[in-house]
């Protein structure tokens, strides 16, 4: 937990009074990106699992197609410090892949990109192939595991500040998770580490704590993941891109009740007739 919380002074506003307290607030981390000894991207994160965020991120956004494109991947020379506010990881890319970028830029960059870089993630989509139609999961086994996903949430129980998403099988077991600032972050963190040990998603389902937007959509589909589950809402466009490429969306799993926005074919266990499952 070292690192990733902090102390702030805050004043309290409650029944008119104002008093003044110590709070626990989340930690944030610039993670900046070198390729090949070039800086490539940075964002900020919550400190840890900054290798797997980075091996998660460039996948997603489509820089490499899976850890075979990848030589080696270490901490720069600034290796994270509870006294500093940033962290680097170099990645060296393998020949092959430093190939598919030699008319002097890297694939594409998603996440300035679904607005803007060398590829539209419309372009890297058409390369993507519908995910996995086998898994099947119990409707009760899905909404039992939501309701474990705050146990993977230790920040955000001392700070209400971050997001957590989960890796778990169909057969009800949480396989690893990951929590950070950003939603984004966490998808990108628990799928570069399921690269990283070599762990295929396509049958696995991934649990979010917060809203499914088209950025979350599609990271879930380069993935291969076929299930997704959220506690809150999806955006219209994440349904579609659902709809299109054959993952089942579920949102406000809460209790025993969700809503079910995609591919229902997945869920077993339905009981036909009412308004709440």
């Amino acid at each position: 937990m070292s690192g990733r919380i902090a102390k702030a002074k805050v004043l309290k506003y409650s029944a008119s009074q104002l008093s003044t307290a110590e709070e626990v607030v989340a930690a944030e981390q610039l993670l900046a990106i070198r390729i090949d000894g070039e800086f490539y991207q940075d964002f900020l994160c919550l400190p840890g699992q900054e290798q797997d965020l980075a091996l998660g991120w460039l996948f997603t956004a489509g820089v490499i197609d899976g850890i075979e494109d990848i030589r080696a991947i270490n901490f720069c020379a600034a290796e994270p410090q509870a006294d500093r506010p940033w962290a680097c990881v170099e990645v060296g890319l393998r020949a092959a892949t430093q190939a598919r970028g030699s008319d002097g830029d890297l694939p594409m960059r998603v996440l300035k990109g679904l607005g803007g870089g060398q590829k539209s993630s419309a372009e890297l989509l058409s390369r993507l192939p519908s995910v996995n139609f086998e898994p099947r999961i119990s409707a009760p086994i899905l909404t039992a595991l939501m309701a474990k996903l705050p146990q993977r949430q230790e920040v955000f129980r001392q700070t209400g500040a971050t997001h957590a998403i989960a890796i778990a099988s169909v057969q009800g077991e949480v396989i690893f998770s990951a929590e950070d600032v950003g939603r984004h972050n966490a998808l990108d963190k628990v799928i570069g580490r399921a690269l990283r040990e070599g762990l295929s998603l396509t049958d696995k389902i991934a649990l979010l704590s917060g809203r499914v937007s088209y950025e979350m959509l599609f990271k879930a589909v380069r993935a291969g993941i076929p299930i997704l589950a959220s506690v809150s809402a999806p955006t219209h466009l994440a349904i579609r891109l659902a709809e299109q490429w054959g993952l089942t969306l579920a949102g406000f799993v809460r209790g025993r009740r969700m809503n079910i926005y995609s591919h229902p074919e997945r869920l077993t266990d339905l009981v036909p007739g009412g308004s709440a499952l």
